[in-house]
């Protein structure tokens, strides 16, 4: 998956994946006793240490890397993060109810716990066709309030200065409509935008021409 795929940097520089905000992280709590479970780790550390020994290859390290880390985090504090019950209601309802809204919230309080590197990922804007396009259109009220209310949150609790938001996709749209009613995918022109990170806020950098065809001022490439 391109989105999460770390590619020649290894798996160690893996994105750690979570699908449902709404829920807490799987498997972050050990299937068995404490005692019991630090055994196992030792167990496996032992048979990672003898592996490597004898085949000392960059993915086993990668491979015992990412356990590593993983078995930390099942006892790390900053875990408590991906649980959104420990927000107010007013909070939760603030942000809104949609996955996107909930991945904002989750984000503001990853944030808080230290991680510097978050995806907020939203689908379903592969606008080919009409009905696509349609449903497109009602996930702009989602996308608005979520990223809204993670920015005015972020400022609130002092934290905007020092995180960057970056809003983005990975292309535009075309400015005409396909015989489909939809639009497809258009390189030559689209928007992002970034807020806090200690940037000037309230700028319009560049300009499309009238129909969004093509860039006419300050390109960026």
């Amino acid at each position: 998956d391109f989105l999460t795929d770390p590619g020649y940097l290894g798996p160690r520089h893996g994105a750690l994946v979570h699908y449902d905000p709404n829920r807490s992280l799987d498997n972050l709590q050990p299937a068995a006793r404490p005692d019991e479970f630090q055994r196992r780790v030792a167990a496996v550390a032992a048979v990672d240490s003898e592996f490597l020994a004898r085949y000392p290859v960059p993915v086993a390290e990668a491979r015992r890397s990412v356990f590593e880390r993983a078995v930390r985090l099942m006892s790390a504090e900053a875990a408590l993060a991906f649980d959104l019950t420990r927000e107010p209601d007013s909070v939760r309802d603030a942000y809104g109810q949609h996955a996107f809204q909930r991945g904002c919230l989750l984000a503001r309080r990853l944030v808080e716990a230290g991680v510097p590197f978050i995806e907020v990922y939203s689908s379903n804007w592969d606008t080919h066709e009409k009905k696509a396009a349609d449903e497109a259109a009602a996930l702009m009220p989602v996308v608005d309030r979520g990223m809204a209310t993670l920015v005015g949150d972020l400022s609130d609790r002092g934290l905007l200065d020092n995180t960057l938001v970056v809003w983005m996709g990975e292309f535009g749209r075309t400015p005409r409509m396909n015989r489909n009613g939809g639009r497809d995918h258009y390189a030559k022109a689209w928007s992002t935008v970034l807020a806090g990170g200690g940037i000037r806020g309230g700028q319009t950098i560049g300009r499309t021409d009238g129909s969004g065809s093509a860039v006419v001022e300050r390109p960026i490439s």
